[in-house]
Formats: C-alpha cells, sequence, structure tokens
C-alpha cells in the first residue's frame, strides 16, 4: 500500500509540475477522460480546451513557415 501511495503522490506533483509549465494539458486530459461520457459532458470539456488554447495561443510567439503552408491548404480542401 506504501508503494502505491509514493506512486500516486509522484505523479501528481509530476501533473502538477507540467501543469504549470504547459497550462492547456489539465483541459486536455480533462477532454480524452470524458469520452465515454454523455455528449454535454464531453462537449463542455472541449469548449474549455478550446479556450485554453485560444488564450495560450496569444501568449506565445507564433511564427509560421511557408513551406508548410502547401499541406494544410491541402489539408483545407479534403
Amino acid at each position: 500500500m506504501a508503494n502505491i501511495y509514493n506512486y500516486l503522490n509522484n505523479a501528481w506533483h509530476e501533473l502538477k509540475q507540467e501543469s504549470k509549465n504547459h497550462p492547456s494539458l489539465i483541459f486536455v486530459l480533462a477532454a480524452l477522460l470524458t469520452i465515454p461520457l454523455p455528449y454535454a459532458i464531453n462537449s463542455i470539456a472541449v469548449a474549455l480546451l478550446f479556450l485554453s488554447s485560444l488564450l495560450s495561443f496569444r501568449k506565445t510567439n507564433f511564427k509560421l513557415d511557408y513551406f508548410l503552408l502547401l499541406p494544410m491548404a491541402i489539408y483545407l480542401l479534403m
């Protein structure tokens, strides 16, 4: 029992540290965990993930590589 508690405690601390570095990690995990749940709960989790992605996108310096525009255009066309 002590081994399980120690492992879960370490996992919890690592999750907290990663969520400080990547704020949308919690929302990604919530969206993945709500896949088998009803549609409304999953939709709320995906909406929160989308909002957190938009907020973190504004904070980062985003640079678009021109050689990636063709695959993106093909994806959008399909």
